[in-house]
């Protein structure tokens, strides 16, 4: 195979992949730029934040830390709790397929929940370097376009309006599926089950909005033991 025609199988198969991942970042990124421009930023910040912040849930949060002039500190921390899940999400990211030094950087940076589903569990999980760095790009290209299209139809939207919010939530469920159909895996059913559970004790029980992070927790060390478990199997 040519270099030509493994470069266009490559951005084929990049494609391919970021489609579900299209359908909640469009609306999404547009949403963000909507709520950016209604508290008066101009129109060039939502896209300025999806090219250099690139972190959904934080960019939106940016939009209250601005309305509400929150303190330098409280956004530290703030944005620190947020993004505390990534921490995890680099223990199983393939770094090493990535060559070049900047494709290790963009890999890291571009390194979304979506991003880390596809790569670890869906359909890139067997992708090259080139491939996964392909499909980041194509990933943060959905959300740029979104932001635009924001930017160009906010002044024409009513005040209020509903329905944007459970994209991201109905991207995950089919992300979820789709990797549990390809997988079939009944243990890792049970341990994302046992997880949840915990995840909503704490959140119901314990403190608030700790579901995310008390969810994480759980699964990483049901995952470590579970890997604990199948080394010292193997060894004996």
């Amino acid at each position: 195979m040519s270099a030509s025609s493994l470069h266009q199988n490559n951005l084929a198969r990049a494609f391919a992949a970021s489609i579900p991942v299209a359908a909640a970042y469009i609306p999404l990124g547009a949403a963000k730029a909507i709520l950016m421009i209604s508290i008066g930023l101009d129109w060039y910040w939502p896209l300025i934040t999806a090219i250099l912040v690139y972190a959904g849930s934080l960019e939106f949060l940016i939009v209250s830390y601005v309305a509400t002039g929150m303190s330098l500190p409280m956004v530290a921390w703030t944005t620190f709790l947020v993004n505390f899940r990534h921490l995890f999400y680099g223990l199983s990211y393939p770094l090493w397929r990535h060559k070049h030094p900047l494709g290790k950087f963009y890999g890291m940076f571009a390194l979304t929940d979506e991003a880390y589903v596809l790569t670890s569990l869906g359909r890139g999980r067997d992708f090259d370097g080139k491939t996964l760095l392909l499909l980041q790009i194509m990933m943060q290209f959905w959300w740029f376009l979104g932001s635009c299209l924001g930017v160009l139809i906010g002044q024409n939207l009513p005040d209020s309006f509903g329905g944007f919010e459970f994209a991201m939530t109905a991207m995950f469920v089919v992300l979820a599926l789709d990797s549990l159909s390809k997988q079939r895996s009944v243990k890792t059913l049970a341990l994302t089950a046992v997880a949840m559970v915990i995840a909503f004790l704490s959140e119901f029980y314990g403190a608030e909005d700790s579901f995310l992070l008390s969810g994480l927790l759980a699964y990483f060390i049901l995952l470590s033991a579970d890997f604990l478990w199948q080394k010292r199997n193997v060894d004996v």
